[in-house]
């Protein structure tokens, strides 16, 4: 997106669980927790900083409700 179109992005509510959820086929990538919310919030982080043309601005986090700045430290 950021090559086709040029325009700033965000991302829009992304979403970690902070306790096991049921009927899972795989592993969790990070821990159902605070702590492995935190750490898919820094990914979310990372992956939005390494938009190319620096285009990625940030993102907002469905269970805090709030928004996470590309530059912000989580």
């Amino acid at each position: 997106m950021a090559e086709a179109y040029r325009k700033d992005i965000i991302l829009v509510e992304a979403a970690y669980n902070c306790r096991p959820a049921e009927s899972r086929k795989s592993p969790a990538p990070y821990p159902e927790s605070s702590e492995g919310q935190r750490e898919f919030l820094k990914e979310m982080q990372r992956v939005v900083l390494a938009t190319p043309h620096g285009l990625g601005k940030g993102g907002f986090d469905k269970y805090t409700r709030g928004k996470v700045p590309a530059r912000a430290t989580l």
